[in-house]
């Protein structure tokens, strides 16, 4: 895969409940391969306001790492039937929350790369919803 990608990403929040709510977004950035972990860096836009949030996903055989900084703080750690803590830095505030992977799937051929997760997001030992991402990497 080339240096320069395009990033697509798919969310579903609350999937399967009738808040369900859905976003796409389309990104340039830069993929990597340092230390036998693949890096994806690129920039996203979070909700309607035009805040943006710095991204970075680390890929690697333990499960795959998202990390925000910007508008919110956080780093997410997927790894398949497992819970991690999470912590979700707002300007309003910190919240604790773990983050149950139900499903973590990787899949790559030259050019293109694509992730597809499932998870919840727990708070106080109750999901708070269920949601879903797919990315798609793909040369520029």
């Amino acid at each position: 895969m080339r240096e320069e990608i395009q990033v697509y990403i798919r969310g579903v929040s609350r999937e399967g409940s009738p808040d369900q709510e859905m976003i796409e977004t389309v990104s340039c950035g830069i993929f990597r391969t340092v230390a036998g972990k693949k890096h994806i860096l690129f920039e996203e836009r979070l909700g309607e306001n035009g805040e943006t949030a710095k991204s970075h996903l680390i890929i690697s055989e333990n499960g795959v790492e998202l990390r925000r900084s910007g508008a919110a703080e956080a780093s997410f750690f997927f790894q398949p039937g497992k819970t991690t803590p999470l912590s979700y830095a707002t300007a309003y505030g910190t919240l604790p929350l773990g983050v149950k992977t139900e499903s973590l799937l990787i899949e790559e051929d030259s050019g293109r790369l694509e992730i597809g997760i499932q998870y919840e997001l727990i708070s106080g030992g109750e999901a708070l919803g269920r949601y879903r991402a797919d990315i798609k990497i793909c040369n520029k």
